[in-house]
């Protein structure tokens, strides 16, 4: 006859709360393995086991390929948190991760979108090829995008280098970097004779559509865009005129009167000074005082010394 004790006993025993590792191999769609990809629970309320479930055990493998999971690897995650639970199964577990393919066609048109709405150029004015590159991309499998990460530092000519973010169900995966070729032919304003240096360009300039695929810094595309500045240094006859060339004439010359800002902690306070140097748009000046401290400042785009403090 069985006692009660004894009952009791194997009662306890056949409700262990266990964690079984899987005996076939198993598949993932992350790049991390949980326990509940490789093992099934028993004999442990419902709290136990979605608290066993999200227990990391190790990376996946790279897409198409699969890496193995040991009872010894789970062992020392599990009872980092759950000292009594009973681990049985196979030795090892092994852990394919499933893949996808993002074409490389897919990624240059994402390029090329993005150039196309935001260069400064007219559609028609700009040719754009992918460079050579790698080939089609393997990711994990999934619900897959593609978006442009935002880059301030992009020409949108010549070769150009465009973050292209691969998101898989709604989470970022990686950037993959496309290059362009983006040739353009522009408006040009082109000097028509010599400007001398502080000279304005009106009547010295025709307008030309030149190829700028790899000329250096910012064309300038009309004289609207020219108006009121003056060369910086002297400029030969057919040069194509960029915005490094020109600047704004100075809003006020040395030893003449200026307005001060001083900007503390939200508040702005005016004075008057003698300005030290001329001062452009932008430039570094020192201005007097007048009560004959010398201070620093930035001018801004009306003409005022900028203070921060």
């Amino acid at each position: 006859m069985i006692s009660a004790s004894m009952f009791l006993a194997a009662f306890a025993w056949a409700y262990e709360p266990t964690v079984i590792l899987k005996k076939n191999a198993v598949s993932v769609s992350k790049d991390k393995i949980y326990l509940s990809d490789v093992a099934d629970f028993d004999g442990m309320s419902r709290d136990q086991a979605d608290t066993l479930s999200t227990i990391y055990i190790k990376r996946a493998a790279l897409p198409g390929y699969s890496v193995r999971v040991t009872r010894e690897n789970v062992e020392n995650q599990v009872k980092k948190e759950f000292r009594y639970i009973k681990i049985t199964g196979p030795e090892t577990v092994t852990v394919y991760t499933e893949k996808a393919i993002v074409k490389r066609s897919d990624l240059e048109k994402a390029a090329e979108s993005y150039v196309l709405a935001n260069m400064p150029w007219k559609q028609g004015q700009a040719e754009i090829k992918p460079a050579a590159g790698r080939g089609d991309i393997e990711v994990m499998s999934g619900s897959v995008s593609l978006k442009v990460r935002e880059d301030n530092k992009l020409s949108f000519k010549g070769n150009v280098v465009v973050p292209v973010e691969i998101i898989i169900d709604g989470r970022f995966y990686r950037i993959e970097p496309v290059s362009l070729l983006v040739k353009v032919n522009s408006d040009c304003l082109v000097s028509e004779r010599v400007i001398k240096a502080g000279e304005t360009l009106d009547g010295k300039v025709r307008i030309e559509t030149k190829d700028i695929t790899y000329m250096p810094g910012r064309i300038v595309p009309g004289i609207e865009a020219a108006a009121g500045k003056t060369a910086k240094r002297a400029i030969m006859p057919g040069t194509i005129i960029t915005a490094e060339m020109l600047e704004s004439p100075p809003f006020f010359r040395r030893n003449s009167p200026v307005v001060v800002a001083v900007k503390m902690r939200g508040i702005t306070v005016e004075t008057t000074g003698t300005a030290m140097a001329e001062g452009r748009e932008d430039s570094i000046v020192k201005v007097k005082l007048e009560n004959g401290k010398i201070i620093e400042g930035r001018v801004s785009a009306d003409g005022k010394v900028i203070i921060e403090r």
